[in-house]
């Protein structure tokens, strides 16, 4: 097979890797018993979580930045460069997709919080109103 065959297998691999994860933390976020209790979802909402978005940030902009300076350079291509060209490609885009799915997460995490609060604020008032 050719390396192009290869990064294709790659790419397709860490797409549906990417797409199950999300969907097995959405489901986590959806399911009664974990939406306030779930460490992982605090984790998402926390300083910490805030820092992860940081972090992937300033990887993928540095990934981009190296990139383009891999590929505007005048040295000769060899097979290191493609590599180097390749890794930080790859890199550039996980993190992209990282940061949106972390973000998103967050976001979702608190949605569900406040959806709990309302939940309950709206069975304290129908439990009031009624009695």
């Amino acid at each position: 097979m050719d390396t192009k065959d290869w990064i294709a297998i790659s790419i397709a691999a860490i797409t549906l890797i990417n797409g199950w994860c999300q969907f097995w933390v959405k489901e986590r976020l959806f399911s009664k018993d974990t939406v306030v209790t779930d460490p992982v979802l605090k984790f998402f909402k926390s300083k910490g979580g805030i820092l992860l978005i940081a972090i992937t940030g300033v990887v993928s902009i540095a990934s981009i930045w190296l990139l383009v300076l891999q590929v505007t350079s005048s040295e000769p291509l060899t097979r290191i460069s493609c590599v180097v060209i390749s890794g930080l490609t790859v890199a550039a885009v996980l993190n992209l997709v990282l940061i949106q799915a972390i973000f998103t997460l967050r976001r979702l995490a608190s949605l569900m919080e406040r959806i709990e609060e309302a939940k309950d604020e709206a069975l304290i008032y129908a439990i009031t109103m009624g009695g």
